[in-house]
């Protein structure tokens, strides 16, 4: 990974450590309504799937599912904008998702 690609790790790692997703979180800790699935494609993009709140240059965002930027030269940051080297497979992969 070059650049600011250091982010992406990063980002793993503050979902990994959510109330619903981090070990030993008690009964009391909101449970999420579907599971968080964290993958990571070839090109290096990452794909989350779950109850998220994503933190944006806008302030948070309520999502379900999101391509995150796994290279660290998208402009839209944690998004992937399909710029950097992750986007190359799959042109058009940023953004929220619907």
């Amino acid at each position: 990974m070059t650049g600011g690609g250091a982010r992406a790790p990063h980002a793993v790692a503050r979902a990994q450590r959510t109330p619903s997703n981090r070990a030993g979180a008690g009964a009391s800790a909101a449970q999420p309504s579907r599971p968080t699935a964290l993958a990571r494609t070839d090109s290096g993009q990452i794909l989350v799937r779950g109850d998220l709140l994503i933190e944006t240059a806008d302030g948070p965002r309520k999502e379900t599912r999101a391509t995150l930027c796994g290279c660290g030269a998208s402009r839209n940051d944690p998004y992937c904008d399909g710029s950097g080297p992750c986007g190359n497979a799959v042109r058009g992969c940023g953004g929220p998702q619907a």
